[in-house]
């Protein structure tokens, strides 16, 4: 039986842009939700967890949104070996649910993008921009706190593959294709 071989061949390194781990801060990084309280603190709710380290569930949702937008004609994980231009880097600063005002809670996302333009081995910063995303919740609770998260993340990837696919644009033109 011989294999069979989906998506498209030969795309050009200019084309490919490589999605790396994304890091969460501290404190909002680990499994715990974090809340910011009515004194103006942040507490960790250890009986309320993500299903898996964000981290790990960002960066996965990060390559498949990507790869689906098409903004690049391939898009890897940072764990492949596929020679790429562009790497993205992503740094989420805050990610909590602010219940400070518990009759109009919210979800705080702010995050920072790096486009590493890593071409001819010299790497350089072609684009950063950072987000500052703010979502009101239906309930200060951890369900409402994970699906507010839900709905800044998909607001994220939104915005950053609007503002990074001009790069595989510019790519695709000097790369005659």
């Amino acid at each position: 039986m011989r294999p069979v071989f989906l998506g498209q061949s030969g795309v050009s390194r200019d084309q490919v842009l490589q999605i790396r781990r994304v890091n969460i801060s501290p404190p909002y990084d680990g499994l715990s939700l974090t809340y910011r309280t009515r004194e103006g603190t942040y507490v960790k709710d250890y009986y309320n967890q993500w299903a898996a380290p964000p981290e790990d569930l960002f960066t996965t949702q990060l390559v498949d949104y990507l790869g689906a937008s098409q903004a690049f004609a391939s898009v890897v994980d940072g764990r492949s070996a596929a020679p790429h231009r562009f790497a993205l880097e992503t740094c989420i600063n805050a990610l909590y649910g602010d219940f400070e005002e518990p009759q109009h809670p919210k979800l705080v996302l702010a995050a920072r993008i790096y486009l590493i333009d890593d071409s001819a081995g010299n790497r350089r910063v072609a684009y950063q921009n950072r987000y500052d995303i703010t979502i009101p919740l239906a309930a200060a609770s951890a369900r409402g706190l994970a699906q507010g998260a839900g709905d800044a993340y998909r607001k994220l990837l939104e915005s950053v593959t609007q503002d990074i696919s001009p790069f595989n644009k510019s790519a695709m033109t000097a790369d005659g294709h």
